[in-house]
């Protein structure tokens, strides 16, 4: 079940799908399970046994009928013993103005005893709102070494930074600085992938040693590629900077 919520996740919000597809796609999803398009049927659905009709049927039923959808989603938040969709359930709530939906997530972000990968999703939820309340929870995780266990949660984690770095004040903006680049050197490829790729889009030139050590010491060639594109990049914004500052 837990495998079905976060395929969800991933096709729909790690990529960056836009509402109106996202939307789209979750409709498709509960008629391949034979469940029709009405708030009766999804209201329904939120009992359903399979965890990515539970949390396909929250978001089509707080998109489709915004002003019944918040009594449901409550109750189907209260009783959701999946952590993940419980996540999404409070998501699709604090969207609609609900108070208790933006509670869960707090909870939700600081519970240790949750997968990372779910207090992730509880802090890009957030994040999305603009509150900050969860940006502890995901510095919290890139402190933490990469659990080989749930792969993504720190891969999540980098991918947020941009989302929150530029808000933080010089002496928060160096330590999450320092956290992402430490990350260069985690045991996990795909964590240094999204490391370097996190690095380019800031677009700090203070990074280009940190990756220079790194492009010299990895040994996967999908990722040594990766970080010398970011590098290239970061090296072409320190020159603009350069020759701004020469003119």
């Amino acid at each position: 079940m837990r495998a079905i919520a976060g395929m969800l996740l991933l096709s729909c919000c790690a990529l960056g799908v836009g509402e109106q597809p996202k939307r789209d796609y979750e409709e498709q999803f509960l008629q391949e399970h034979h469940i029709a398009i009405t708030n009766q049927a999804v209201t329904a659905a939120l009992r359903d046994h399979e965890a990515g009709v539970r949390q396909a049927a929250s978001h089509v039923l707080s998109n489709r009928w915004p002003q019944q959808a918040v009594p449901p989603i409550q109750e189907a938040m209260l009783r959701e013993d999946d952590a993940l969709v419980r996540v999404y359930l409070a998501g699709d709530l604090a969207e609609l103005g609900d108070d208790a939906g933006r509670q869960a997530l707090r909870t939700e972000c600081h519970n240790n005893e949750n997968w990372g990968s779910t207090r992730i999703a509880a802090a890009r939820s957030m994040i999305h709102l603009h509150d900050d309340s969860c940006d502890d929870a995901v510095l919290e995780i890139l402190r933490a070494d990469s659990d080989p266990k749930d792969r993504l949660a720190k891969v999540y984690a980098l991918e947020l930074v941009p989302s929150f770095i530029y808000h933080s004040d010089s002496r928060e903006y160096q330590l999450v600085m320092d956290l992402t680049v430490r990350d260069l050197n985690d045991p996990d490829g795909g964590v240094r992938l999204t490391t370097a790729t996190t690095l380019g889009s800031l677009g700090d030139p203070s990074a280009i040693p940190a990756l220079q050590v790194a492009v010299e010491n990895e040994q996967d060639a999908t990722v040594r590629n990766a970080m010398l594109t970011e590098l290239k990049r970061l090296t072409r914004v320190s020159t603009s900077v350069l020759e701004i500052v020469w003119s």
